[in-house]
């Protein structure tokens, strides 16, 4: 025969133990929950997410503003050397692509004004750079995962065609423009 303390005693194993299984199905729930919502960053083909930056010159610039022509969105920053190391060549397709209605928007990974400013002088930048401050428009792009610099090209309809993360080339960059800009092309025809 069971004494009264066992009882209890049992009683409050089983209490313990049922606190235990509501508590392993609650992170469970929760595990799974989490795992659904996991963010990815924005794909090829798939529609580029928007933003409303301004620049280290207080010009507004907002992605889906530029519908209907080629835009080259690069996620830098002065302290990344392989983004020092491409800057110059995206300066120079930059001035080759301007007339053909491609823009270039090189937007800057929490930096204050006077450091981009500095940048864009030491190295003439003449394209826009948007300063993403808070550093939401870089989350969103899962640019912390993927690394600097990263670079989207996007066509005339929004969509991601080719997304590159380390530093470009002019050719390579040359070559995605070029087969965006013949896309956009027979869009139009």
């Amino acid at each position: 025969m069971t004494s009264f303390k066992e009882k209890i005693k049992n009683k409050i194993n089983l209490g313990w133990l049922l606190i235990m299984l509501a508590l392993v199905a609650i992170m469970a729930a929760g595990c799974n929950a989490s795992s659904s919502e996991k963010k990815t960053a924005p794909q090829v083909a798939s529609l580029a997410p928007d933003f409303a930056l301004s620049t280290f010159s207080g010009e507004k610039v907002t992605l889906s503003d530029l519908r209907g022509r080629v835009v080259l969105v690069n996620f830098w920053a002065s302290w990344c050397p392989a983004c020092r190391e491409e800057t110059p060549a995206l300066e120079a397709s930059w001035r080759v692509y301007k007339d053909k209605g491609v823009v270039f928007l090189g937007v800057d990974l929490q930096e204050d004004r006077e450091t981009v400013a500095k940048y864009a002088e030491e190295f003439g930048i003449t394209f826009s750079l948007p300063l993403d401050s808070d550093g939401k428009v870089s989350e969103r792009y899962l640019i912390g995962t993927r690394g600097l610099p990263t670079t989207y090209f996007i066509d005339g309809e929004g969509v991601i065609r080719y997304v590159k993360v380390g530093p470009m080339t002019q050719d390579f960059i040359a070559a995605r423009l070029d087969s965006l800009l013949q896309g956009v092309a027979s869009k139009k025809d």
